[in-house]
């Protein structure tokens, strides 16, 4: 479960705080121990974080979203993303008819942070997302080792 503490979320040494306005998934499709999800003021995007043990690194595990078979188009490639001194990568993609943007971030460590902006209509232009996306990066932070989150 996610700690909340001074308006953020902790989990694994990671946070990430929730943008004013959100409205909290109180029924999510998908739910992971250390994550959640919400939808921006207008509805227009749902974003998921989740705060996991990486099994690989950030590249590795968006790469693992594009197998031939998956149904997923990828626009353009995975390109690196630095945040509040955190490194990964970031992936713009369509799977289900919709358009998701979806940013890996991690210490260098085994952990890591993952955001996952869903358009909620198939239509929504990519270029909508850009502040969305920097306003919500900006939040995620490294809190350092995990056993000083109680």
């Amino acid at each position: 479960m996610l700690l909340y503490k001074n308006g953020r979320f902790h989990g694994l040494g990671l946070s990430f705080e929730l943008p004013e306005g959100f409205y909290l998934e109180t029924e999510p499709d998908l739910c992971c121990e250390l994550g959640l999800g919400a939808w921006t003021p207008d509805m227009r995007f749902y974003v998921d974080w989740q705060i996991d043990d990486q099994r690989q690194g950030t590249r590795e595990e968006l790469e693992g979203l594009f197998s031939p078979d998956s149904g997923v188009t990828v626009h353009g490639s995975l390109e690196p993303i630095e945040v509040n001194g955190l490194a990964g990568h970031q992936a713009a993609y369509r799977g289900n008819d919709r358009e998701h943007w979806e940013f890996r971030l991690s210490p260098g460590d085994d952990r890591q942070v993952a955001v996952v902006i869903y358009a909620a209509e198939p239509d929504t232009p990519c270029d909508d997302i850009q502040d969305l996306a920097a306003r919500i990066l900006q939040g995620i932070r490294y809190e350092g080792d995990p056993e000083d989150e109680a």
